[in-house]
Parts: C-alpha cells; sequence; structure tokens
C-alpha cells in the first residue's frame, strides 16, 4: 500500500491522522480539490497533526494488478453528477448541493478534471477489505496509534480497524474540523 505523509512544520497533536478514501477514490482526494486547492492534507498539517494519506491496496499509486487482485470495476462517474445541482440532474436532491459550480458534465473544466481522478478497482469488495485491513494495520504498526479519517466507502475499513485493534485506533477531535476555514 503507497502512504504519503505531511510533517506539519511544528507538531501541536499526539495522534497522527490517517487517511483512507472511497470508491474509484486514490489519497489524491485528500491532496488537492478538482480546482487546485490544498486538501485535508495540508490543512491538517497546517494545524500540527502529522498526516499520513493512503492509496488502497490495487489503486492509484498503490498499483492496480488484475493478476493479483481479480476483476476490476470501472469508476461510477455518473455517481459525480450527483453532486451538480443541474435540472436534468437523475438525483432528486442534486438541486441541494452547492458544492459543484457547474452541471457536472463531461466537457466542464472541473467535471473533467475530478472524473480524470476516478479510477478502477477491485470487483470484490469483500477481497478489497481482506487486502486494507492487513495494510492499515501494517500501517498502524508503524506509526503507532492514529486518528483514522475515511471517506465513503472506506468506513469499513476504518471500523475494521478499529474492531481489530482498538488500541491504535483514537478519536478524533471534531474542533480540528469545525475551525477549519472550509466551513466558515
Amino acid at each position: 500500500m503507497y502512504v504519503q505523509s505531511f510533517e506539519p512544520s511544528v507538531r501541536r497533536h499526539p495522534y497522527p491522522i490517517g487517511m483512507i478514501h472511497g470508491t474509484a477514490q486514490t489519497g489524491n482526494n485528500f491532496i488537492g480539490t478538482p480546482d487546485g486547492r490544498p486538501g485535508w492534507a495540508q490543512d491538517f498539517a497546517a494545524r500540527g497533526y502529522v498526516v499520513y494519506v493512503v492509496d488502497q491496496v490495487g489503486r492509484g499509486r498503490s498499483g492496480a494488478s488484475p493478476a493479483l487482485y481479480g476483476e476490476y470495476v470501472d469508476p461510477p462517474i455518473r455517481l459525480a453528477q450527483f453532486l451538480a445541482r443541474s435540472p436534468d440532474s437523475a438525483f432528486p436532491t442534486a438541486r441541494l448541493n452547492t458544492q459543484w459550480p457547474d452541471r457536472a458534465q463531461p466537457g466542464e473544466p472541473l467535471f473533467d478534471q475530478f472524473a480524470a481522478q476516478q479510477v478502477p478497482n477491485i470487483r470484490d469488495p469483500k477481497k478489497n477489505e481482506e487486502l486494507n485491513l492487513a495494510a492499515n494495520l501494517s500501517l498502524l504498526q508503524r506509526i503507532g496509534p492514529a486518528i483514522v479519517l475515511t471517506h465513503s466507502q472506506a468506513g469499513v475499513l476504518g471500523w475494521k480497524l478499529a474492531d481489530t485493534r482498538p488500541d491504535m485506533v483514537k478519536p478524533g477531535y471534531r474542533a480540528s474540523c469545525h475551525s477549519s476555514p472550509r466551513f466558515r
């Protein structure tokens, strides 16, 4: 499993944060936004956390290998259109979303950049969970106890880590997120 670390200039917190991305994603979704702004990794490092961003086994910088991991599935790009406030969206609640600036259609610069960041992933969820549980346990053994931040599909990975090694998964601090300029 590929892991990228972000070191703060001054460490202010005892536990690092391990970030695990969701389906069809890579750790890049924590490193930057489709429009080029710095991501959550930099945000937390600036607040004094050591941050570890992973690419799940068999994805992105961890390397995709159907020979090793079995069949892959293409990313669900249509799901990205859920983010759009498009009146012609197939998702009834799309009009409530405010974070996507366009209609989330191919040809729009931000949509194309977002779509370019999506990658195929291992089709078998059980195999994916087994591989990533082992890899993330190895990471925790190397870095020590950590706060585990998961996105979407990786939620189950976080729960399995906490169930398997409750001594290694530490609670986070809500104030870190709520004081972020992203929420102001």
